[in-house]
């Protein structure tokens, strides 16, 4: 019960700060609540109920916390759905007693109770949390109601789920067949050299190319990094490992490694910095996410990138540096997906962050690149300001 005991202080910690620490979009401003409308739309949240209810396959018993456009749903309205049989309660109440073993982040995107109504739902696993077993909520489904009035009568007349990326994921597949083709199509003191090191790192390995290719040259500013040339490609030895790359072509790397996915990505900070403008790049701070379910941005405040942000007054995480994450993983993928084995530009999980000050949501790709030992962040539209990556 360690862990869960440390979640349980940190929430405390938080809720006595700027925001309530907990589920993944209760952030509550003020002490703001939720107050319906009208009876009709306590309606419209209980047919929701019931269809999540059905779809997720949960009983009378299972404790559903559930907030209303970012808000705490009042006491009044989860009365009132309580009386309906309803086994819910406010989201707020979870971060108290950690009862609740899901949450619904319900969120009208229009509402015109002469016409239509539509309601987005996330659908949230806080079950991990709850019994000391992880820090991570996991998003489980984000889906779109539209509602239509007959008779007098609201029904559910269409549902949409919402894609998890416009980016195809390929967590079910491998790069053996590619990384084989470029390995055989290297030099063959390459091929030799790759089957004696496989397994060997550091200075074991750095041994075996010296024995190989005799005393490399150190190009490093600060670290270490030794290069040979090699037929028309160049070897390189950094950081215990090594990776060959024929001229023009991909990285392929000779020693053998294994990085899990969601250790990888909230393991350490990825940094943003501005695009190359026309080549040069400015640092404009640092992302943490290594609690697993809040993130923190840290503004570089540099001298010369605080002249080169013209371009930066969208950027959401210099606007709204803290607050909550949730992740959820792409078709196939999974925290324990191991990076080095995935396709090249695979999209791992998208990455949702809800602002400590109550502001709408953003959400974000996350695409590796094993070539390269990098996660990056990716978003279709609109086009993102920044670069952010990471290695691994």
């Amino acid at each position: 019960m360690a862990c869960l005991f440390s979640f349980r202080i940190v929430a405390a910690a938080l809720c006595l700060g700027m925001f309530l620490y907990g589920s993944v979009q209760n952030v509550i401003a003020n002490e703001q609540t939720y107050i319906p409308r009208s009876e009709e739309e306590v309606e419209v949240l209980s047919i929701v109920l019931t269809s999540e209810i059905k779809a997720n396959n949960w009983t009378k018993s299972d404790l559903i916390c559930f907030s209303v456009n970012g808000l705490d749903p009042s006491a009044k309205l989860v009365k009132s759905l309580r009386q309906r049989n309803f086994n819910v309660r406010s989201s707020a109440e979870w971060t108290r007693k950690f009862n609740c073993g899901f949450e619904l982040q319900l969120e009208y995107t229009q509402f015109d109770l002469s016409r239509s109504i539509k309601v987005r739902s996330k659908v949230v696993d806080l079950r991990e949390i709850n019994n000391g077993e992880g820090d991570l909520a996991l998003l489980l489904k984000d889906g779109e109601y539209s509602f239509q009035n007959v008779g007098g009568k609201w029904s559910i007349s269409e549902y949409i789920v919402k894609p998890l990326a416009s980016y195809p994921s390929n967590c079910g597949r491998t790069n053996e067949q590619s990384a084989g083709l470029a390995l055989r199509s290297s030099p063959a003191s390459i091929q030799t050299l790759a089957e004696e090191i496989r397994d060997k790192f550091g200075d074991e390995a750095e041994a075996a190319i010296v024995r190989h290719f005799g005393a490399g040259r150190d190009v490093g500013s600060g670290l270490r990094i030794l290069q040979w040339d090699v037929g028309a490609g160049v070897l390189t030895f950094s950081g215990g490992l090594a990776s060959f790359q024929m001229n023009g072509g991909r990285v392929l790397w000779l020693t053998a490694t294994s990085n899990k996915a969601l250790q990888a990505v909230t393991g350490s900070g990825f940094e943003m910095t501005t695009p190359p403008s026309p080549q040069m790049k400015y640092w404009l701070g640092d992302l943490d996410l290594k609690t697993g379910s809040t993130y923190k941005f840290t503004d570089s405040r540099e001298w010369e990138s605080l002249h080169h942000r013209e371009k930066q007054t969208n950027n959401f995480f210099l606007k709204h540096p803290e607050g909550l994450l949730a992740i959820r993983f792409a078709p196939e993928c999974s925290p324990d997906t191991v990076l080095e084995r995935l396709p090249e530009a695979t999209v791992l999980c998208s990455l949702t962050f809800f602002p400590a000050d109550g502001s709408p949501e953003a959400m974000f790709d996350i695409v590796v690149y094993p070539s390269e030992r990098r996660l990056r962040f990716a978003r279709e539209k609109p086009q993102l300001e920044f670069l952010m990556d990471k290695g691994w």
